[in-house]
């Protein structure tokens, strides 16, 4: 077999594999550290919902929220209706996007859980308006480890929840809200969107190499094409 042949099946073979992420362990991260992080990582916030969009059961003819949720790269699913409101300073830090001078958050019982697309390496959630209410959060990576992190909200400002993982953040688990009993109110997500490396780069286009080298061997007819 010449060299070209051997590097082609190469390809063809790591073409048709699926790249599973190599276990991570996964951090949490201090809300200082969180803190820093926040403008670097991009963000889902609700401050594009009206007032009466947030309170369900539906009401003359309102839809309310979708559920599940979807935005770019993360899908939000609560186990019932899907709820938010909104709040005031102090107690909620104001969002500069708010038309109301105060913070839209979603209301997620216990089982919600927020799916990451791409899987993040770093995820933060901006968890306001609970009071000091303590919260168990699940969160699963791209390698299906998973741990559970205890958390509690703040009487007034934000408690900044974040997690990372070198394998990516595949999900995050509300499993249990405390204290009054919830629900979490979530007043916005952040989170690392992945580049492409050099890796990935240089197997797309070996990919497309070995699909055009295919493609140059063969005829319609499946047997060998000959040059002058």
């Amino acid at each position: 077999m010449r060299a070209i042949d051997v590097f082609v099946l190469l390809l063809v073979t790591a073409c048709g594999m699926q790249v599973i992420p190599c276990g991570g362990q996964i951090q949490p991260l201090s809300g200082e550290v969180a803190a820093g992080a926040l403008p670097g990582l991009e963000k889902v916030g609700f401050e594009e919902f009206r007032l009466d969009d947030l309170y369900p059961p539906p009401t003359l003819g309102n839809p309310g929220l979708a559920n599940p949720l979807k935005y770019a790269g993360l899908t939000i699913m609560n186990p019932g209706p899907l709820s938010g409101g909104f709040c005031s300073a102090p107690t909620c830090l104001p969002d500069p996007e708010n038309p109301y001078g105060g913070n839209t958050s979603l209301f997620l019982v216990r089982g919600a859980s927020l799916s990451f697309d791409a899987l993040p390496q770093t995820v933060v959630l901006d968890v306001q308006g609970i009071g000091d209410n303590p919260f168990t959060l699940e969160v699963v990576d791209g390698s299906g480890a998973h741990e559970q992190f205890d958390r509690a909200g703040l009487l007034f400002g934000r408690t900044l929840a974040g997690f990372s993982s070198d394998a990516g953040v595949r999900r995050v688990e509300v499993k249990d809200v405390r204290g009054t009993g919830g629900p979490l109110a979530l007043a916005g997500v952040y989170f690392t969107i992945p580049e492409p490396g050099a890796t990935t780069l240089m197997l797309g286009g070996g990919c497309l190499l070995a699909t055009f080298a295919n493609h140059r061997r063969r005829s319609p007819s499946g047997g060998s094409t000959s040059r002058p």
